[in-house]
This record gives C-alpha cells, sequence and structure tokens, in this order.
C-alpha cells in the first residue's frame, strides 16, 4: 500500500488583537467633535432616529413574518 500524501497544515488565521478603540473608525468618530470628545446631541439624535425608524418598519416586518407563520 502506498501512503496517502496530504498537504501540510496551515494554522488557523486569528485577526491581531485590538488594545483600546481604533482611532480610525469612521462610525464611532462621527459621533466625535474635531477635538475628540462625545457629541452628546448628535448621540441622543441618533438614537431618536433610530427609535422612530423601529416604530415605522416594525408593523411591516410583523406582517411579511406572519405569512411564513401560517
Amino acid at each position: 500500500m502506498r501512503p496517502i500524501h496530504r498537504p501540510p497544515r496551515r494554522r488557523p488565521f486569528y485577526p491581531p488583537k485590538m488594545h483600546g478603540y481604533s482611532q480610525s473608525n469612521p462610525f464611532i468618530n462621527s459621533f466625535k467633535t474635531p477635538d475628540g470628545h462625545w457629541d452628546m446631541n448628535k448621540i441622543s439624535n441618533s438614537i431618536g432616529k433610530a427609535s422612530k425608524l423601529y416604530g415605522q418598519v416594525n408593523p411591516l416586518l410583523k406582517q411579511f413574518t406572519s405569512y411564513f407563520k401560517r
């Protein structure tokens, strides 16, 4: 019998560990002022808009998912 040739196993990829938050994250930076402080007005306005959007979309999603439950 011939031995089966197997390619060498590769190590799994692990992304590098991040220490703290990245300073170049555009999503996080959009809630900061130019001097680096948190813009609480912008944060609260965004939360209010997300809540309003959820209130508008939630009934549509309930109707849509009710078709699949039948």
